[in-house]
């Protein structure tokens, strides 16, 4: 745990980044929501920067070699800003690398963005369509031959295809912590919900062909900042970018954008896959598959938090999202039409 004043903090970054002038503050930033993050702002004589503290690193992911997959991402960020795609930009230090090990945390640093926060329902979203859509349809070709090749080797932190096993195992964690904690006790009279989703996801199969492509996997409102005079987002937060088929990461965004401050229903659903999927949103084939990604994602995190708070203890805050969140919109699903 960082704690103030951050003395020796402020002293490593220093060090790490002298290019960046001398350092003037380096201020904690507050959000009303969970993240997987520390952040700060950092300011110097050379400008404002944002400070990325990873504290538990091998809990997030689940491996070993972070460190070296976040290096890799940050190039990829930084070849696709590079580009010219609406990313943030990661800031090397003085090394030549993306991350730093601080006290048991990793480093980044990346140059402060002062756009705004998603706050326009009409335009925002098409803004964030916009943006999503050229990472999925460019960003491959923006990346280095190496920096390719070092991306398809990373997959996403506990994927349901070795987590569905651990099934039982959670009900059984649930059931034993119940009494300590309400969120386990609403969780486990909706466990019904949880195992059919899990057998659908592993049972059926899209029939339409599905191309890889760069997919963010975390693209949600709170991911994308807005400028005046621009007609795209800026996508931020892609720690966990990796190359893989495309439509569970469009569902997961459409599921965000469409229900952020709106009740769930299925012309909300309808109107946000139109403004993602632009002209795929008539044809019935992709909307199945659609419908089966998005069912996918949602079960996929909720196995996910259970299994690194059971094996790790880390990241509990993640578990107060799986009722109103997750399973909400698993049964929102199950009951909906509008895809299926």
């Amino acid at each position: 745990m960082l704690t103030p004043p951050f003395t020796t903090l402020i002293k490593h970054l220093a060090a790490g980044y002298t290019s960046l002038g001398r350092p003037i503050k380096l201020a904690p930033l507050t959000f009303e929501f969970q993240v997987s993050n520390n952040l700060f702002e950092y300011a110097t004589t050379g400008g404002r920067f944002l400070l990325k503290v990873m504290a538990h690193p091998q809990a997030l992911y689940g491996q070993q070699d972070v460190a070296e997959r976040l290096e890799v991402v940050g190039q990829a960020v930084s070849e696709l800003h590079r580009a010219g795609l609406p990313v943030e930009e990661i800031v090397r230090g003085d090394d030549g690398c993306f991350v730093h090990r601080y006290q048991g945390h990793l480093l980044r640093l990346y140059a402060f963005n002062s756009g705004r926060n998603y706050a326009d329902p009409e335009l925002d979203p098409r803004r964030s369509a916009s943006s999503l859509r050229r990472l999925h349809t460019e960003g491959l070709a923006c990346l280095s031959e190496e920096t390719r090749k070092r991306m398809r080797g990373f997959h996403k932190a506990y994927p349901l295809r070795t987590t569905a096993s651990e099934v039982p195992a959670l009900y059984r964690f649930l059931k034993d912590h119940a009494p300590a904690r309400q969120a386990y006790v609403r969780i486990l009279e909706q466990w019904d919900t949880v195992e059919w989703a899990v057998e659908r996801t592993l049972s059926d199969r899209p029939v339409s062909p599905l191309h890889e492509c760069l997919v963010h996997t975390d693209f949600h409102p709170r991911n994308a900042l807005f400028h005046q005079d621009r007609d795209q987002a800026t996508m931020i937060d892609l720690d966990n970018m990796i190359i893989d088929q495309r439509l569970p990461c469009l569902g997961f965004s459409i599921l965000r954008f469409a229900f952020l401050q709106r009740e769930r229903s299925p012309e909300v659903l309808r109107e946000a896959i139109a403004v993602f999927a632009t002209a795929e949103h008539q044809n019935p084939e992709f909307l199945d598959d659609l419908h089966h990604a998005m069912v996918g994602i949602e079960i996929e995190k909720v196995v996910r938090i259970l299994h690194r708070v059971r094996t790790t203890g880390e990241y509990t805050g993640f578990i107060d999202n799986i009722c109103p969140l997750h399973l909400a919109n698993i049964k929102f699903l199950s009951a909906s039409v509008v895809c299926a």
